[in-house]
């Protein structure tokens, strides 16, 4: 018994081996092995922490900001479909609240928008943090300021173009509203949305990856890890929202915390995918370029 499994064992060796010489597998593998070494599942809670805390006052504030339109109930309506159909779980939470928060929509603007620069440079700190770590780098030379003002950049720069990213479908459902598109192109501007959407995201993550390492790095090396994480992130929202919508019965489980922890897991599925692209772009160029990567030199 006992040789049979070393026999096994020296046989999957092999396998693994000459598995390992095809360049493809050798990328995944490699991926695969640095997340797991460079804590990926822990880093990607650390950032779905923060992105948790600062998304309810990014969307309380943009309610209050537009509270004198949403007394329209088409728009409070196009509002709650667009959190569902992008923030698995948030709608629930929305609905309970909107009537309060346009109501106070002086106070609320002001105070959510200071927690949410808060909570979004400390989601982009962790971010930065997971990115670097991916890229084998563990020192910075630059300074605290420049880094937090460089966090604050990324909140304003690359968190507008995810949220537009996000809202593209819904600001084309609205216009297509108002327009009154006849039906045979209908599925013409739906296809439109969707790619819109899709080259946002892109555009994010090409940011992300090419401005977070602290290291040089290259447009040519950066951009297939940036479309194998914008391909995962809008199948992953896909998936996530139909199943949401057909097949979860999450709420025996968690009762009226449902919608919370519904949110938290798709925080945490998104924030992981952020990482795992880090990790490709990072094999990606180390298997393109001599240089050894993750030196942590200035860019």
């Amino acid at each position: 018994m006992f040789n049979q499994v070393k026999r096994l064992k020296a046989r999957l060796q092999r396998e693994k081996g000459r598995l390992l010489k095809i360049p493809a597998v050798q990328l995944i593998y490699n991926t695969a092995e640095g997340a797991g070494d460079h804590d990926a599942t822990q880093r990607a809670a650390g950032v779905a922490y923060y992105a948790f805390l600062s998304i309810f006052p990014l969307l309380l504030g943009l309610i209050a900001l537009f509270g004198f339109f949403l007394s329209s109930i088409n728009l409070q309506d196009e509002l709650l479909n667009y959190v569902g159909d992008n923030i698995p779980g948030a709608t629930d939470i929305l609905k309970q609240n909107i009537a309060s928060i346009i109501e106070l929509r002086g106070t609320m603007g002001v105070l959510s928008i200071v927690i949410f620069i808060w909570g979004a440079s400390a989601m982009f700190g962790a971010i930065s943090l997971a990115i670097n770590r991916a890229w084998d780098i563990h020192r910075y030379r630059r300074s605290f300021f420049i880094r937090k003002g460089s966090e604050l950049g990324m909140v304003f720069g690359i968190g507008i173009l995810f949220l537009l990213s996000l809202g593209a479908s819904a600001i084309i459902s609205i216009l297509r509203g108002v327009l009154n598109l006849p039906v045979a192109n209908l599925l013409i501007v739906n296809m439109g949305s969707r790619l819109v959407a899709f080259l946002l995201i892109l555009v994010v993550f090409l940011l992300l990856y090419k401005l977070i390492p602290n290291t040089r790095t290259y447009w040519r090396y950066i951009w297939p890890g940036a479309l194998l994480a914008a391909i995962l992130f809008e199948i992953a929202r896909t998936l996530f929202v139909f199943y949401i919508e057909n097949l979860a019965n999450y709420q025996l489980i968690y009762g009226s915390i449902a919608s919370i922890i519904i949110l938290l897991v798709w925080i945490y599925y998104s924030a992981f995918i952020v990482i795992l692209g880090a990790e490709f772009t990072f094999q990606y160029g180390r298997t393109r370029h001599p240089v050894t990567m993750g030196s942590g030199a200035d860019k």
